[in-house]
């Protein structure tokens, strides 16, 4: 697999501090979509500290083959790299606009599971397709509410990107679907991705279940990668 990050890399120097928690959400008011929101953006996208170690690898040479001075000039900017890592602000983007699933989604997903030999898939995804309704209405746009901020990253929406600070990373862009739930509530489907370069993207569907007041991931399905 290519690359997994793309670096966008802008000008100017701000810090980012790991001493102390990520700073909190503001405007986030605790609810089921909430909870779910964050549960979702947490697992879709990469944390702070694999985005950092991602870049940095690309400036490991260790292998034969590989001359002392391209190892030494490659330690070079590696270091330099880390450094910027380690005192810019690094962005994740989220999009305003929620994907729109189609009403028949989740049975297509069954009728593709079963030409296949994923047993375990097959019986969650179909269980949630027995109980959950699709409809044609959905939201149309984020709810930045529904997001507490666990990582250390800056959260912006896309189409808020012109306020990005100088000389600043971007790690990618969220997306996600309406949270559509069973008639009891205790069952939720999302759809999500994380684009993190031209080359580099995941989209997953998310199978949900509240047990004991708390919601759980009981399925991480990655539909495709790239």
């Amino acid at each position: 697999m290519k690359k997994i990050f793309s670096l966008i890399l802008l000008s100017g120097a701000l810090s980012a501090c790991h001493n102390n928690p990520p700073k909190s959400n503001p405007n986030y008011v605790a609810s089921d979509e909430a909870e779910i929101t964050t549960l979702v953006f947490d697992n879709a996208v990469f944390p702070d500290t694999s985005f950092k170690r991602r870049e940095l690898e690309v400036y490991d040479f260790k292998r034969d083959g590989v001359s002392k001075e391209y190892i030494e000039q490659s330690e070079r900017i590696r270091d330099g790299l880390k450094h910027r890592l380690d005192t810019a602000k690094l962005y994740v983007l989220i999009d305003d606009k929620l994907f729109k699933i189609y009403p028949e989604y989740l049975n297509d997903r069954v009728i593709r599971l079963k030409k296949g030999d994923r047993d375990h898939y097959l019986i969650t995804i179909s269980a949630w397709q027995r109980e959950i309704v699709i409809d044609s209405v959905q939201n149309q746009t984020f709810n930045f509410k529904n997001l507490a901020f666990h990582y250390y990253y800056e959260y912006i929406l896309k189409s808020q990107s012109e306020r990005i600070k100088a000389h600043s990373f971007v790690a990618g862009v969220f997306k996600m679907s309406t949270i559509f739930f069973n008639k009891n509530g205790d069952k939720a489907f999302v759809h999500a991705s994380f684009i993190c370069g031209g080359t580099c993207g995941i989209v997953r569907d998310f199978y949900l279940l509240k047990k004991g007041g708390k919601w759980r991931i009981v399925l991480d399905n990655m539909v495709t990668i790239s």
